[in-house]
């Protein structure tokens, strides 16, 4: 365990309760940190910095030969096209520089209360959250590992007013899931058991907890009195879904109209700005087809590759390795009816939690699945015995 220095204490001491000590303190890695999802990033950011490039070759030689608005125009789309470029050097290049300035001015702490996030600086930002019984730890193993302690569900809602100026209901965007905890920390583990100590729970072997590359098993994240009861893995077959159905015909209509209009580009040989401008833009279109058609499929397929399941007496656990190694543990809730769905792969649903309806804006339950079992009807079986289990203890407490 990080014992807290006096210049530590110095940091918190304005920010702790009557009572409040602090038990544990560390900071996140500020080295140059990449996920692996943080590939794409880069290869999106020098995509755009070339795209940007490639039409700036095209448009700035014949600035001199507009006259008038054309060369304000002219102007306007070259800036334009700078910006364009400078957004995509920060996503490829500088964002992971501005996250490693951030990660080195922040503090973590954890007292025999609360879990505490410090960020120095110009503007201070502090944040805390309660631990107790009812927290739901997620634990991203690793040479720098993670714990998130709270999920937060937020969404983007536009305000409009009609002719009467009477304010219309808002349509909801997008729903977003934000992660607050502790990212990124040489000695996760022992954080990790230490937060556990403080909700009143302990690992059944927390010596085997131990931060590394990969060697985690399952039994290093079991409560004491908790028993591994099944694990296995997603299929990784092909998994035709309406989606990606739909997903793939666009695609292919994409690519059937642009291929050829890009096999026009590149044979025309004339090598003038319009061929050059509408062949760059008709092949960026090809890929995007491409991907739609084929790309979407082979990312399921590694998605499930790298996703394991385990139940317990207790908690289901998702892991997943694909950006990243993530754990997500859900405690199996009493009065809950597991459901079973048979198909050419089956779906164990086994927990339910908060989510947004896209349109309505309607709070509404989003299912919590193991999905594309091979033999879903043997964890069914399980689930539902666990369930049981479960309801028994909280009719024996009441």
């Amino acid at each position: 365990m990080t014992v807290p220095s006096e210049n530590a204490a110095n940091i918190w001491t304005p920010h702790l309760r009557k009572d409040e000590k602090v038990i544990w303190q560390g900071r996140p890695s500020p080295r140059f940190h990449m996920r692996r999802g943080d590939v794409w990033n880069i290869f999106g950011g020098i995509l755009v910095m070339l795209l940007t490039i490639f039409m700036a070759m095209v448009a700035f030689p014949t600035l001199g030969q507009f006259e008038g608005g054309k060369v304000i125009f002219s102007i306007f789309f070259g800036l334009i096209l700078v910006g364009v470029f400078f957004a995509g050097l920060y996503v490829a290049t500088f964002q992971f520089y501005f996250a490693a300035v951030r990660r080195g001015k922040t503090h973590y702490a954890i007292t025999n209360q609360r879990a505490m996030a410090l960020t120095t600086g110009r503007k201070q930002k502090f944040e805390a959250e309660e631990l107790n019984s009812a927290t739901n730890l997620d634990y991203v193993p690793g040479e720098l590992a993670s714990i998130y302690y709270k999920k937060i569900a937020t969404r983007r809602t536009n305000h409009s007013t009609n002719k009467h100026g009477e304010t219309r209901k808002p349509t909801t965007y997008s729903t977003l899931y934000t992660y607050q905890g502790f990212e990124l920390i040489p000695d996760g583990a022992i954080a990790y058991q230490t937060m556990l100590k403080v909700i009143g729970a302990k690992l059944a072997n927390p010596s085997t907890a131990k931060a590394g590359k990969g060697g985690e098993a399952w039994q290093d994240f079991l409560f004491e009195g908790e028993e591994l009861l099944w694990e296995g893995s997603p299929g990784t077959g092909l998994r035709p879904t309406k989606f990606g159905i739909v997903f793939t015909v666009l695609g292919a209509l994409i690519m059937y109209f642009f291929g050829p209009i890009v096999l026009r580009a590149l044979s025309s040989g004339s090598g003038s700005s319009e061929a050059l401008i509408i062949g760059g833009l008709a092949a960026a279109m090809f890929m995007l087809g491409l991907w739609m058609a084929v790309g979407i499929w082979l990312l399921d397929i590694r998605k499930r590759k790298a996703t394991r399941y385990a139940l317990t007496n207790k908690r289901a656990f998702v892991a997943s390795a694909l950006a990243g190694r993530k754990m997500l543990t859900y405690a199996i809730r009493p009065q809950y009816r597991p459901l079973l769905l048979k198909g050419m792969m089956d779906e164990v649903t086994f927990g339910e939690e908060d989510s947004f309806d896209r349109q309505s804006g309607a709070k509404t339950k989003r299912a919590i699945s193991f999905t594309f079992l091979k033999d879903g009807q043997a964890v069914y079986d399980i689930i539902t015995k666990v369930s049981t289990e479960i309801d028994a203890e909280a009719a024996a407490k009441v």
